[in-house]
């Protein structure tokens, strides 16, 4: 392999790792969003109103699964962003983590009409009060979009660029 090559591979090699981490340190943002809206909403009772439940048992499962929730993502998050990284580095073959990659890519993308509609009723409405977090989180899965985008792009570029000098 000459050094152009092999400068394509190490290039690879790095923006999949930086990718990877990127990808989990999203998931921070989105815990830190569905906060925001439980808070915002007044916490389970404002998200449940009145009901004929208990309002301990109620508090209870909304937190017992409002925390469950977070695992799964992180473990998600965590599962694509460090295969990423371990392709990068090429401690691990493995290329999973892109069929996951590529379907969170198609969600994301799909969501964009629903967050501008959203936006756009936001906007209309006299108070207009979450707008600002509207459009802070729409940047945000748009920045997630690109990770995906570039973390696919990469390995698979990193994959022909191995086999066609191997």
């Amino acid at each position: 392999m000459n050094e152009d090559v092999m400068a394509k591979i190490r290039e690879y090699r790095k923006n999949l790792v930086i990718t990877g981490f990127g990808f989990m340190a999203i998931e921070l943002w989105d815990i830190i969003k569905i906060v925001i809206q439980i808070i915002s909403e007044g916490g389970p009772k404002g998200i449940f109103g009145d009901t004929d439940i208990d309002e301990g048992l109620m508090v209870f499962f909304f937190y017992f699964f409002l925390i469950a929730f977070f695992a799964v993502i992180t473990l998600f998050h965590t599962y694509i962003g460090l295969s990423a990284a371990r392709y990068g580095t090429g401690k691990s073959r493995k290329k999973g983590f892109l069929v996951w990659a590529g379907m969170y890519a198609i969600l994301t993308a799909l969501q964009f009409p629903l967050l501008i509609s959203d936006l756009i009723t936001e906007l209309n409405s006299e108070e207009a009060r979450m707008a600002d977090t509207m459009i802070a989180s729409m940047l945000v899965e748009l920045t997630l979009f690109f990770i995906l985008f570039e973390m696919i792009y990469y390995a698979i570029r990193l994959t022909n660029i191995e086999k066609k000098y191997a």
